[in-house]
């Protein structure tokens, strides 16, 4: 299947309320569908000069939210996720030890059995900050590779109401490296957007779409048009990462879907940048 089919499965999802988290097992399976993220890199001092490059997290959904304020788009909500999957081999002992570790440390999180099956052990924990808007979910879950052989999953999200650059804090594990556990130090990190936008741009998705591409300097390398719906695929200068496609390199996701409501035309506007991983 064409990389720009995958992206809009997923996208079609994501613009009727976001991607919700499947069964995390399915970790084990090679599932290759688009996620919108990208690559982090190291902090820069240079994060006001919105055209600049981008390397955080943070600072990559802020620059993404300039562009759409450029677009008269009003941003609603931001995503940030990272996973990791680990590389030593413990017995059923050493797991459920190192299980009982991880949550203790990380206890600003509540912690739950999520599941179980066919011996992996999935542990979910959710941490809601009521005063800067953002909720966090944990996911560890152990995957057993042989008898009594076993491996640690872990992933994390979160969702945000946009904030400003001075809002950081908000984050307990991004940011704060004496909190982050040692698997988030060293892995990748992915980010999406999301977004209204009203008024006449609605009328023309196509046109839209390639003026939004514009404002992030990018090449659209393959696109999706209907009559309601627009998929971009592009390769913007503004970061690094992502992967090569039959269209040429992409790190860029556009993704817009007009409605109709009682005040009028409305469209949902989805930037974020790809990257072919498992769904977990």
């Amino acid at each position: 299947m064409c990389t720009v089919l995958k992206a809009t499965m997923l996208i079609r999802r994501l613009v009727h309320g976001g991607i919700k988290m499947g069964n995390v097992l399915a970790v084990a399976a090679a599932a290759g569908i688009l996620l919108f993220a990208f690559f982090t890199g190291h902090q820069t001092a240079t994060m006001q000069e919105k055209d600049n490059q981008a390397y955080s997290p943070l600072q990559t959904i802020q620059q993404i939210n300039n562009k759409m304020t450029e677009n008269k788009i009003r941003t609603n909500r931001w995503h940030i996720y990272s996973r990791s999957e680990g590389t030593e081999t413990l017995s059923r002992k050493e797991m459920d030890s190192f299980t009982e570790s991880y949550m203790d440390e990380l206890d600003m999180f509540t912690w739950s059995k999520a599941g179980q099956e066919h011996g992996n052990k999935v542990w979910e924990g959710k941490r809601t900050d009521i005063h800067s808007n953002v909720t966090e979910r944990m996911v560890l879950t152990s995957i057993r590779v042989a008898k009594n052989e076993y491996r640690a999953y872990h992933a994390y999200d979160a969702s945000m109401l946009p904030i400003s650059p001075d809002g950081k804090s908000a984050f307990s594990l991004l940011f704060d490296t004496q909190q982050s556990p040692e698997w988030m130090k060293h892995s990748e990190f992915f980010v999406r957007a999301e977004g209204i936008g009203t008024g006449d741009k609605a009328a023309s998705l196509e046109t839209w779409g390639q003026e939004i591409a514009d404002t992030f300097t990018a090449t659209v390398t393959e696109h999706l048009n209907e009559p309601t719906f627009v998929s971009l695929s592009a390769n913007t200068p503004l970061w690094d990462g992502g992967f090569e496609t039959d269209g040429g390199p992409m790190n860029l996701q556009i993704a817009l879907r007009a409605a109709q409501d009682g005040m009028g035309g409305k469209t949902t506007v989805t930037i974020g940048t790809p990257i072919i991983t498992a769904e977990y």
